[in-house]
């Protein structure tokens, strides 16, 4: 966790951002090791507090940078948790496309229900975020996590929690269901 591996940032908060990751990113990211037993989870949130710490408006307010990181990372942390709380999926993804893909309804459909499908794909896809969008397209390519997450900059856990976001919603909308209970 050093400040070498980060493209080249500009702007207003620039020096504030370098100089605290320089001073306290590798401590930051060693305590959320621990706190979260996850070193990519960990990744993931050092990465968000420090992006928020640049993204502040009022930088020259800040008289302790440390607690102020630390704040940041702490409520990161939070908003993750209560959206993975609120994010929950309630199947089984192996089943539902072993489903999919055994299905005799899928086989036997005439043009109309593969016209209706292919909307409700389309309009399902329309729905992701850009990334998720791009994440998926890659994986459509056959492209590893790994190198799916090289690209887009995002971590390998990252990838892998937009790609399973993204095809649960594909699901969703293949099934027609709009407002899908989860």
């Amino acid at each position: 966790m050093n400040s070498k591996k980060l493209p080249e940032v500009t702007g207003q908060n620039a020096k504030l951002l370098r100089s605290a990751i320089e001073e306290y990113g590798r401590q930051l990211h060693g305590h959320l090791r621990r706190l979260l037993r996850n070193p990519e989870e960990a990744r993931d949130v050092w990465q968000e507090a420090f992006i928020e710490l640049w993204r502040t408006k009022h930088a020259e307010l800040i008289r302790d940078p440390q607690s102020y990181v630390y704040k940041i990372a702490w409520r990161v942390l939070s908003r993750r948790k209560l959206r993975a709380q609120q994010d929950r999926v309630s199947y089984d993804s192996e089943a539902a496309e072993k489903g999919l893909e055994n299905s005799p309804h899928l086989a036997n459909t005439d043009v109309a229900d593969e016209v209706a499908l292919e909307s409700n794909l389309e309009a399902a896809f329309c729905e992701l975020t850009a990334v998720q969008q791009s994440v998926l397209l890659l994986s459509l390519r056959r492209k590893s996590d790994r190198e799916i997450a090289a690209e887009l900059d995002l971590s390998e856990h990252t990838v892998r929690k937009y790609l399973k976001t993204a095809k649960a919603q594909l699901r969703k909308g293949c099934s027609g269901d709009k407002d899908p209970q989860r």
